[in-house]
């Protein structure tokens, strides 16, 4: 059954679980034959297009319908509770169908040709491809022995650190700009000031305090002719 009402419950460690999964395994080996019938490319890429037009609709209908626990912590309101719990369904969704239904597909073909198909990455700062390779050995590993994929490690931090070194590159310049500055009213002197006597990374404050502020700072006094930019 494509959409049907679901059931979360938390377990005694706070952890979420599906209490009536029947339905949703056998749709799950419904989505798996849309893959494992594909007879080429072609066919095999219209599948997956329609296992992913199928999870965004039952997605859509789980947020509106499925009954999830109360979350425990500290919400502003209702609207901040009510994306969090989004979120929470999201992810389960994403777990019980694109998550089972692809780990079967890939343990399938794997079986079957010995290998998983790969792709050419782009080089960036860091060398993706060789991270990729790594992360794909990890994933070959965890469907032949049947242990837990260190998927964070594997596909989420290269990117953190990616955009850690992005950051690092954009603290540079922010600094450069900062020096530039004259002439400055004392409520933009207190804005720079944590940046220029801190040698940490972090600086505490809001978006608006900072980034925005800055940026209006620069706008205005490197060149008031572009302010409307």
């Amino acid at each position: 059954m494509k959409l049907y009402h679901k059931i979360f419950k938390n377990r005694a460690d706070m952890s979420v679980y599906l209490e009536n999964m029947n339905p949703l395994i056998s749709y799950d080996e419904e989505l798996l034959n849309c893959l494992t019938n594909a007879r080429n490319t072609d066919e095999l890429h219209d599948a997956k297009c329609s296992v992913l037009r199928d999870f965004h609709d039952i997605y859509a209908f789980d947020v509106g319908d499925a009954e999830f626990p109360e979350p425990v912590g500290h919400f502003d309101d209702e609207e901040e509770k009510s994306k969090f719990i989004r979120k929470k369904i999201l992810l389960q969704d994403t777990v019980l169908y694109l998550g089972s239904v692809y780990k079967k597909y890939h343990s399938i073909i794997y079986q079957t040709h010995n290998r998983l198909p790969e792709i050419e990455l782009k080089k960036l700062a860091i060398d993706y491809n060789e991270i990729y390779r790594k992360a794909m050995e990890d994933y070959i590993a965890a469907l032949v022995t049947g242990e837990q994929h260190a998927v964070t490690a594997s596909f989420v931090l290269p990117s953190l650190i990616e955009q850690g070194l992005g950051m690092a590159l954009q603290n540079r310049m922010l600094f450069k700009c900062i020096m530039q500055l004259n002439d400055l009213a004392e409520e933009e002197k207190n804005v720079i000031e944590p940046f220029l006597h801190n040698d940490k990374m972090l600086f505490y404050g809001t978006e608006k305090y900072t980034m925005e502020k800055l940026y209006r700072l620069f706008v205005v006094q490197l060149d008031p002719g572009v302010r409307h930019r």
